[in-house]
């Protein structure tokens, strides 16, 4: 009876020995496989991070290629924006000296074109000089001013202290006054030399009085017979001299031509 008792226990051990000695080999087992899945996972997570820093640099080489090209990009943009302030300043300097240009051209067209009418101007007053007093008086061109000599023997007679112009003076005079109608707007200088010598009378006039007397007298005469403006006649007295002649001054209309040409410099600066 005793010794069932033990056997059953005996065979109950030995069946729960066997048994937590399967659960042990199988618990064995599945830390073994979690192991294994364990190690296959630090793998694939190692691989992932090997991947990610990888991705990470290239990344960054995105980043900083991106980073490159807006910096250029910026500068490409600052360089267009100040080539184009600069060719549009370019442009604006370039029409300021085409409009200069022209207008410059226009100006030098202006003196050209009052030049030609300048010239023309003289050109017919030489003509009308020569046709009124023919080849018989000394007639010179220097520097656009006509020199007409007369001698004061035809204007005042042989008498040395005349100075009242005579009939054969009246008929010089005459020819000088039409040239003076046919340009109203010319300049009539005189100029009167007496002839050189020793006054005997106390009372005579001397070489610069007599000179005096008879350069207005002219201017006088031109005025009141013959009725030129006296605005346009200046008459002076030169003295005694050798030539014994009066010299008339004829000087074409210039002042218009100066005005304008002084206008236009007042314009260019």
């Amino acid at each position: 009876m005793k010794i069932l008792p033990a056997l059953f226990l005996c065979g109950s051990l030995l069946c729960v020995s066997s048994l937590y000695s399967q659960k042990k080999k199988d618990l064995i087992l599945k830390v073994d496989a979690l192991q294994t899945e364990l190690d296959s996972t630090n793998r694939v997570l190692r691989e992932c991070q090997r991947k990610e820093t990888a991705q990470r640099a290239v990344i960054s080489d995105y980043e900083r290629q991106l980073a490159d090209s807006r910096k250029t990009n910026a500068d490409l943009l600052n360089t267009l924006t100040r080539v184009t302030e600069e060719s549009k300043s370019q442009t604006e300097n370039i029409g300021k000296s085409l409009e200069n240009l022209n207008r410059k051209e226009s100006q030098l067209r202006q003196i050209n074109e009052s030049l030609t009418r300048t010239d023309s101007t003289t050109i017919q007053l030489l003509t009308s000089i020569k046709k009124s007093l023919g080849d018989e008086v000394p007639v010179a061109l220097d520097k656009n001013v006509f020199r007409i000599v007369l001698d004061n023997s035809t204007l005042f007679g042989s008498t040395s202290q005349q100075y009242t112009i005579t009939e054969g003076g009246n008929g010089m005079l005459e020819k000088v006054a039409q040239i003076m109608k046919l340009h109203p707007d010319a300049r009539l200088h005189i100029e009167s030399n007496a002839a050189a010598g020793v006054a005997t009378d106390q009372n005579a006039l001397t070489g610069t009085q007599l000179s005096a007397l008879r350069a207005s007298a002219v201017k006088q005469y031109l005025e009141e017979k013959f009725m030129i403006s006296p605005e346009f006649i200046i008459a002076t007295g030169q003295g005694q001299g050798p030539a014994n002649k009066t010299l008339l001054r004829i000087t074409p209309d210039y002042d218009q031509f100066f005005v304008m040409v002084k206008d236009l410099m007042k314009n260019t600066r």
